[in-house]
């Protein structure tokens, strides 16, 4: 450790730039110079190591950062949006709810249609007192807005169908 303190001492010294190329995406081809002093130095694809990498084999190392964040090669490599991965068993599960939301939907609106019919029906309206029915005349609104009441009653009712978990 002592050798690479001192590398790294003697190095802040050094009056030094890299020109390179501009970032792109070619993992395997890198130009560059580094210039020390009145020297240059050429550099390619032997002197890069790539972000993640990792050096085996030597005790330490000493580099200079030339491109980070977006511009490392290996981000402009990855995609711009990453999807979730799904399972086939979550893609199944996805449509099988889908198909049971379509199923239950259909099934208030012909609930809810059947209870219209049934609520705006006049013939034997006096028969049903459990429902609190006086007279056909006491219907509120009509049959569109006995229909939309009853069609959320049996989206409610019908919530069973699909469980939260």
């Amino acid at each position: 450790h002592d050798g690479c303190e001192d590398a790294a001492r003697s190095l802040q010294k050094i009056d030094a730039h890299i020109e390179c190329e501009m970032p792109n995406e070619f993992l395997y081809s890198f130009i560059g110079t580094l210039h020390v002093g009145a020297r240059r130095l050429a550099l390619d694809d032997r002197n890069l190591i790539l972000r993640g990498c990792k050096v085996t084999s030597v005790a330490w190392v000493l580099g200079v950062p030339v491109y980070t964040g977006k511009q490392s090669k290996i981000m402009m490599n990855s995609t711009e949006k990453k999807h979730r991965k799904l399972s086939h068993l979550e893609r199944d599960i996805g449509r099988f709810t889908g198909v049971v939301f379509s199923l239950q939907l259909m099934l208030c609106i012909f609930a809810g249609c059947a209870g219209a019919a049934f609520e705006t029906n006049n013939t034997g309206i006096m028969k049903r007192t459990y429902l609190k029915i006086l007279s056909g005349a006491d219907n509120t609104g009509g049959g569109i807005l006995i229909f939309v009441i009853r069609l959320f009653n049996f989206i409610i009712l019908f919530s069973n169908f699909i469980p939260i978990s």
